[in-house]
């Protein structure tokens, strides 16, 4: 998945890895989540995927 930036966003869209990754979260009936941990944070890697995940349903 690329790195989120608002620019990226504009110029391309949401991605299509980001969709179907969120279209995965709500068809789950529950999730576990377990992180990585990066010098007492959660790493980059996620905090991406969050990033682009939160942006999908901001307009609904």
């Amino acid at each position: 998945m690329p790195i989120y930036s608002e620019d990226r966003e504009n110029d391309g869209g949401i991605p299509d890895q980001a969709q179907r990754f969120l279209k995965i979260i709500q068809d789950a009936d529950g999730i576990i989540l377990s992180l990585a941990e990066h010098n007492g944070s959660y790493t980059s890697a996620f905090k991406n995927i969050l990033d682009w995940t939160s942006r999908q349903e901001r307009n609904l």
